[in-house]
């Protein structure tokens, strides 16, 4: 017999929420037109570069990014649970972590930053009209976006920032209990006009249109079995445990210093506004807090030499001079007030760790 899913808890006696609503700047998001760097060619005479980043993903609570698919626990090789979950593996069979994942995760980050519009919109907020004009794009100009919607790509544009599964670093990994959570709820019962209406927490009453931007806190573990509740409703399964480690890359094109220095803040390296990112299932109750480095950068000084040579060596940037091109690019970043300072500031509040936060399901 398959578990009962959770019911949302009574609202009257909601401990505080595992969550926190980045506001949208009152600013208008800055539209501009972006064909004239896109990928027909390098742009390396306007200061322009492109490249790679390796990416070090260290998980600090445990991470589970599900295929949807359910498994018998004897099909791999885990014969001691019935059934359970699973996470995509590579034909080695070493755990991947989607690059759509962690693009949806950094762009998520980037968009409020940045004062982008809004990425993903549904069909059924947009009928709704809940979603302030300003902060979704129009689909008859598709070439007036927004910075994230230049880098990362939007409708008929194609971005120029590219991300890669990431591939774990051992072929283990383990079981453990998940617990079932239910979906959020745009809409409640009002006691007051005695019908459903708009979930304040998430929406502006008087606009009626939502507030902000939904970012979950670190927790100093994920929740687990031993603690009140969780053995009701839940399932086994695969995970990333604690200091397991992934590693990836992001490749760009074209792109200006600057651009790069809100992406190395997107991906919580800013020294001042630094953060963790939280990637996957489970985030309300502890799951999903990775760390990312950078290991090393590969930018080609002239793309044309390079490929004047089938013996062309990447130029690579680590150690100190890599700490120094990280720098450099956020400084231009905040100089040319791509990144919104005030918005930065809260999500490393949120994002911050270590925490001292304790998962629960009572929210």
């Amino acid at each position: 017999m398959s578990p009962s899913r959770p019911q949302p808890p009574n609202k009257k006696n909601s401990a505080e929420k595992p969550y926190s609503i980045v506001p949208f700047p009152r600013q208008r998001p800055s539209l501009d037109t972006p064909k004239y760097h896109g990928h027909e060619k390098y742009h390396e005479q306007q200061k322009r570069r492109s490249g790679r980043l390796h990416l070090k993903l260290i998980v600090k609570n445990a991470v589970h990014i599900s295929t949807g698919v359910m498994v018998l626990g004897e099909d791999i090789e885990q014969p001691e649970y019935e059934i359970l979950k699973t996470m995509l593996r590579g034909h080695d069979q070493h755990l991947l972590l989607p690059a759509s994942s962690l693009k949806g995760v950094v762009r998520s980050i980037h968009e409020a930053i940045t004062n982008s519009t809004l990425g993903v919109v549904s069909s059924f907020a947009r009928k709704k009209g809940w979603i302030p004009q300003q902060r979704s794009l129009n689909p008859k100009k598709v070439h007036q976006l927004c910075l994230s919607s230049r880098l990362f790509g939007a409708m008929n544009w194609q971005g120029v920032v590219h991300f890669q599964d990431a591939r774990c670093q051992t072929d283990e990994f383990k079981v453990k209990f998940l617990p079932s959570l239910y979906k959020p709820e745009a809409e409640i019962f009002n006691e007051k006009i005695d019908r459903k209406d708009l979930n304040e927490e998430y929406f502006d009453m008087s606009s009626r249109k939502i507030k902000g931007r939904k970012f979950y806190y670190h927790f100093s573990h994920p929740i687990n079995e031993a603690e009140k509740g969780v053995v009701e409703t839940g399932v086994s399964a695969q995970q990333a445990l604690a200091e397991y480690v992934f590693t990836t890359q992001i490749r760009y094109h074209s792109l200006t210093p600057a651009e790069l220095g809100s992406i190395f803040a997107a991906l919580g390296l800013d020294r001042q506004y630094g953060f963790y990112l939280k990637v996957g299932a489970g985030k309300p109750i502890g799951f999903g807090t990775v760390e990312v480095k950078i290991t090393e950068i590969e930018q080609p000084q002239s793309m044309s030499d390079r490929y004047r040579s089938y013996n062309a060596e990447p130029e690579v940037i680590t150690g100190d001079a890599l700490t120094q091109f990280i720098e450099t690019s956020l400084t231009e970043s905040h100089q040319q007030n791509l990144i919104d300072s005030q918005q930065l500031q809260q999500i490393a509040q949120i994002l911050s760790y270590p925490s001292q936060r304790k998962p629960t399901l009572e929210y």
